[in-house]
């Protein structure tokens, strides 16, 4: 992620004005979306992106403006020009003078599929708070698929979700009535009474008892919107750090005192997960304070020791919630099943219906699985494979008679026609014409394979010669080029980079005989008189897992080799660089792959040419051994391993968090036996005080 920092109103500088961010803003073309969240909204604010608001209509996917009217901070003009653009603007309001709860953000998001931005800070959409007025305000780039960034995406749609969802009762889409109404109430004004207002409650001459001013008049800058384009907005800030929980005497005072609020909490709800609108924001506050110095391993050892005595989870709340929430329903799933023979439930429209909530689980797993989402986990993936569970849409109307459906005699004929023309089976390839025509002739060989394709189909596919197997298909036919090869050389010795009609043979030669292939395909090439083929079983039980110079990989590294030629630090491109964003990526998966030894010897070997950063030690390691090496050094001193706190708070931390792995069994025995080595004391007496010292004696 990028930060920078926007302060604009003590210096008549303009480059990090908010202003100046939301006119570039809407000129990139890395964006499609804009959503903002705004307490006041004049036209003066909005003029300064008005014009570009206008020519991003059309290709925008969605624009929303959310406004506030409290306080009398919206101009009736900035509505009226909204609602003539055509904009798609809601108004927030609460009348309720009790319970009243003044509407007050400040947030713009731009997203796009690669790029996104959220702008987040005191700005008011109003001439004054995008230029003039004093602010403070933060604006965060991330490319589309960073952890943090979608976590705080989520987390805005997850506060949001009664306005994006259009069901808050105090939410009113923006339509000529509405500003009538409003108007009539004085709920909104003239933007000239407005400013007139403003001046008029303007005090000057600020003086003391004896006439001296106190303050200094200074005037603000005004801002000539046509010189915006010509102020440079982008810099580095390399120096951000998440916020620091700092252990300070207050905090250690109320930790007791909050604890016991967690312990009725959870006596209460039965539950060790405090959620985010819980009633008391302290007690919210402090739970997430505890996971966050866990994963920092800086929790003081007296309270991690108080928090497992009452199984406080360190993991994520909300992950651990909705893995309960997906194992019920697996477990509706699994009992379909069961009753069917199949784990294909059909999509249900009606929300009343029994099978509803399944269907949509069932799309959902298919979705992740498809996207590579996170969700879907190698467990997950497991758990639905034992009920065989299909990761395709089902076969619907695979069964009917061709009589009946029209649409499948079309792309009948749109497959015949492409296989006259082309002479080969459509691919399945994403951004490509013949994706759809692909995926439907894919879909046809999975419902014969399935028994579910009718006999009058697969008849009329196979007078077109349709090849229902494509890659016994492709293996035959790589096969039969590794003969021509052998003809014309005398061998099966294929150059990893020899390449003939297309087909990559060397790669293939190589693939069979260092990460195997399956019996059948064995013994045809073994048939033909090639030696060293082994199964893919044997590859892995061998533990022969590495990797190999494929062509994209090869395309990559040439990449990477470029850069460095142009002087780029290679060594400085992370994982998300918003400059070389696929790049930094290949590089992180390249290192993470060194250290589990999956590289091949020739990849390892061209990386180390560009002397590109790899190291087998994960980062966890080297810092276990940093700590390791500083209780060795204790130990030699002082003569046991009872690290206290006021001689390194650190190194207490993670003494206790040797033996909190240890008590769970999740300290490695590699690590046990190193601590044994210094005689390491596994439990330590609790109760045990240290005795005050006295001065006054």
């Amino acid at each position: 992620m990028k930060f920078e920092f926007l302060g604009h109103g003590l210096f008549d500088e303009y480059g990090t004005t908010v202003g100046n961010y939301l006119h570039k803003s809407f000129k990139d073309e890395n964006f499609d979306t804009f959503q903002c969240f705004v307490a006041f909204t004049t036209l003066s604010g909005l003029s300064v992106f008005i014009d570009e608001l206008e020519k991003v209509k059309t290709r925008y996917k969605k624009i929303e403006f959310y406004l506030g009217i409290d306080d009398k901070g919206t101009s009736r003009e900035a509505l009226l020009e909204l609602l003539n653009k055509n904009i798609e603007t809601y108004i927030y309001y609460n009348p309720t003078i009790r319970t009243r709860a003044i509407y007050h953000p400040k947030l713009y998001i731009f997203r796009g599929a690669n790029a996104n931005r959220v702008i987040l800070g005191s700005s008011n959409l109003t001439r004054p708070g995008l230029f003039n007025n004093i602010e403070a305000s933060l604006a965060m780039d991330f490319v589309t698929g960073n952890f943090q960034g979608a976590k705080l995406l989520k987390q805005i749609e997850e506060y949001f979700a009664s306005f994006f969802g259009k069901n808050n009762q105090n939410l009113r889409k923006l339509d000529t009535e509405l500003i009538k109404y409003l108007t009539d109430r004085e709920l909104i004004l003239p933007e000239k009474r407005i400013y007139k207002e403003e001046e008029e409650k303007e005090k000057t001459n600020v003086t003391d008892d004896y006439g001296n001013d106190l303050f200094t008049a200074v005037e603000a800058s005004s801002v000539d919107l046509e010189e915006l384009d010509a102020v440079d907005s982008e810099t580095e800030n390399s120096d951000y750090r998440p916020r620091y929980i700092a252990l300070t005497e207050h905090y250690f005072a109320m930790w007791p005192e909050i604890f016991q609020k967690f312990k009725e909490f959870k006596s209460k709800y039965n539950t060790v997960i405090v959620p985010r609108d819980f009633e008391n924001p302290t007690l919210y506050s402090w739970y997430v304070k505890q996971k966050a110095l866990y994963r920092e391993e800086r929790i003081p050892e007296e309270h991690l020791e108080k928090l497992i005595d009452v199984d406080f989870s360190f993991e994520d709340g909300h992950k651990i919630r909705f893995d309960k929430i997906w194992e019920s329903y697996y477990e509706e799933l699994k009992q379909y099943y069961q009753e069917n023979g199949h784990s294909d439930v059909p999509r249900r429209k009606d929300s009343n219906d029994a099978l509803y909530k399944v269907s949509n689980f069932v799309a959902m797993q298919r979705h992740f699985k498809k996207k590579g989402d996170q969700r879907m986990t190698e467990y997950r993936i497991k758990k639905l494979e034992e009920i065989n569970f299909s990761w395709e849409v089902g076969p619907r109307n695979a069964g009917l008679t061709v009589k009946n459906d029209d649409q499948w005699l079309e792309n009948l004929a749109k497959y015949s026609d492409f296989k006259k023309e082309y002479k080969r089976e459509p691919k399945q390839k994403k951004n490509t014409d013949e994706y759809k025509l692909g995926k439907w002739r894919n879909d046809q060989a999975v419902y014969r394979k399935q028994g579910v394709l009718s006999k009058d189909r697969i008849e009329l596919l196979e007078a077109e010669g349709i090849i229902w197997d494509l890659d016994e298909h492709d293996f035959n036919q790589k096969i039969q080029k590794l003969l021509n090869y052998k003809e014309q050389f005398g061998n099966f010795d294929v150059p990893l980079s020899y390449v003939i009609d297309g087909v990559s043979l060397g790669q293939f030669v190589y693939s069979v005989k260092k990460r195997g292939t399956k019996p059948e395909n064995k013994e045809k090439l073994e048939k033909i008189g090639m030696s060293g083929v082994i199964l893919r079983t044997e590859a892995q039980i061998e533990g022969n897992k590495r990797s190999h110079i494929t062509i994209e990989w090869r395309r990559n590294f040439d990449l990477l080799k470029k850069l460095k030629e142009e002087g780029v630090n290679i060594n400085e491109i992370g994982q998300d660089n918003l400059d070389y964003p696929k790049i930094g990526n290949w590089i992180f998966n390249q290192q993470k792959r060194y250290r589990h030894s999956k590289l091949s010897d020739e990849q390892e070997n061209l990386l180390m040419q560009l002397n590109l950063r790899l190291s087998r030690e994960d980062t966890k390691d080297v810092r276990w051994k940093v700590f390791y090496e500083l209780l060795s050094e204790y130990k030699k001193q002082y003569g046991n391993c009872r690290v206290p706190k006021s001689f390194d708070k650190e190194l207490n931390v993670w003494v206790g968090l040797q033996r909190r792995g240890y008590k769970r069994k999740t300290l490695i025995q590699e690590r046990v036996n190193k601590l044994n080595e210094l005689e390491f004391e596994w439990t330590v007496d609790t109760t045990a005080k240290v005795k005050s010292i006295n001065f006054e004696s």
